[in-house]
């Protein structure tokens, strides 16, 4: 960062020196042509007054650098001071000349034969009607940086010097801050030195603050998981190995079998929940197309109908049958089957699971009411979370995994659909899902 800083102000600093000197040049070109023309005016008004008193410019002596041409109207040189008049050609076309004539003055501007000098001319019409014109030759700006190329160059290198020498201090203090800034990243919205950085430095926080939580969840979750499969795992260990030394009588062996059979189901379902929840968690959009949910429901609640008989729970579906919703059908069945599930497993004998689907303009309702145990008010907020338990010798007892709830919040994010929770301790628990409508019927 700071290496690109400082190329950039250097390259700055370089293109305002040469843009700088540039126009310097033509300032000052411009003003000193402005000047000599202004001397050659004024010296040319001199002479004309001394050739009106004299009637002629022999007493004239234009110096060194002045030269004085007396043309007659016809263009014939009649005096000049720096030539024999009678060997000089006819001035009539010259631009000034004509200008004079016809104005009353004129000037031009011409290179010189000599190298890196130009020749400033101003002419003015005298009252017999010849022409006086004054010239002086002078050096041109541009010409004479060959000169002075040592001095410009040395201008330019200390200049340049200088410039380098502020971009690297002033770099080091605008990144020594944001420098500062990065090693404290746990107290970066306390310290953030340019109010340019505060989105900035407010998206890292939100970061730091997602990944601490992350990283929370992925320690419960591991830890949990190793709970899980510990358990039934020490409990299969256990049985297996008095079976293989002979201390399990005869008549326990099969009872010891059906334990290890039980345990080894529930290892094979929190297992499969696991990777499920994983399948549903990767990131990324699913493959949409219209599903009916009260297809699902009903297929839902005739497959667990002997489940629900078992348990001694009564279980039932009514709805309407046009509850369409854009999602993915395996999904919305798992959602499904994991509401239903959770309502059988942990309601009374002799209580009831109730199933309904509601459409609501551009809305679809699925309900899930049971009249079982009921969640205390505590707990509502966190049974979607990993492994969570209300109860934790109920699931147990019922073989639940801890994940079910899990896996359906996470079905209902991908389909961008909303639960609610609504429960009674001792009374019952009413899940509701709202999906938006499928797009197709809005159509």
């Amino acid at each position: 960062m700071e290496e690109k800083i400082n190329k950039r102000l250097f390259m700055m600093g370089l293109i305002s020196l040469l843009m700088t000197v540039l126009a310097l040049t033509m300032v000052f070109q411009s003003t000193y042509d402005h000047q000599v023309k202004a001397d050659l005016r004024q010296e040319a008004e001199l002479i004309e007054s001394v050739y009106e008193n004299a009637g002629s410019l022999e007493s004239v002596d234009g110096g060194d650098d002045l030269r004085v041409t007396l043309i007659a109207a016809d263009g014939a040189v009649l005096y000049e001071t720096d030539a024999d008049s009678e060997q000089m050609e006819n001035h009539l076309e010259r631009p000034e000349v004509l200008q004079a004539l016809e104005q009353g003055s004129g000037e031009a501007t011409r290179q010189s034969e000599t190298v890196g000098y130009k020749t400033c001319y101003y002419a003015v019409r005298l009252s017999d009607g010849n022409v006086l014109r004054v010239s002086r030759e002078v050096l041109s700006i541009y010409a004479s940086f060959d000169r002075m190329l040592l001095i410009i160059f040395l201008l330019i290198f200390v200049v340049l010097a200088v410039s380098v020498l502020f971009s690297v201090l002033l770099t080091r203090n605008l990144v020594r801050p944001i420098e500062e800034m990065a090693r404290n990243l746990d107290e970066i919205d306390e310290n953030i030195p340019y109010p340019e950085l505060e989105p900035f430095a407010r998206k890292i926080k939100e970061q730091q603050l997602k990944k601490r939580e992350v990283d929370r969840l992925r320690r419960e979750f591991t830890a949990n998981v190793s709970h899980e499969l510990k358990t039934p795992l020490t409990s299969i260990s256990g049985y297996a190995e008095m079976i293989e030394n002979g201390m399990a009588k005869p008549e326990d062996i099969k009872d010891f079998a059906r334990k290890i059979h039980n345990e080894a189901g529930r290892l094979i379902s929190v297992i499969g929940d696991i990777i499920q929840l994983g399948e549903i968690e990767e990131p990324g959009d699913i493959e949409l197309a219209p599903v009916n949910l009260s297809e699902i429901a009903a297929e839902t609640v005739d497959s667990l109908s002997f489940a629900a008989e078992r348990s001694g729970v009564h279980i039932a579906f009514a709805g309407r049958t046009d509850c369409v919703v854009d999602g993915s059908r395996d999904m919305l069945g798992e959602l499904m089957f994991n509401l239903c599930d959770n309502a059988i497993r942990y309601n009374k004998p002799g209580g009831s699971v109730q199933v309904t689907t509601a459409s609501d303009g551009n809305v679809v309702v699925l309900t899930v009411a049971d009249t079982g145990i009921g969640i205390p008010i505590e707990h509502q907020q966190r049974i979607f979370e990993r492994f969570y338990r209300v109860d934790k010798s109920r699931s147990k007892q019922t073989g639940g995994t801890g994940l079910g709830l899990a896996i359906v919040k996470h079905i209902a994010l991908k389909h961008g659909a909303n639960i609610d929770v609504d429960s009674t301790e001792g009374e019952g628990t009413t899940l509701r899902v709202t999906f938006r409508a499928s797009k197709t019927l809005e159509q």
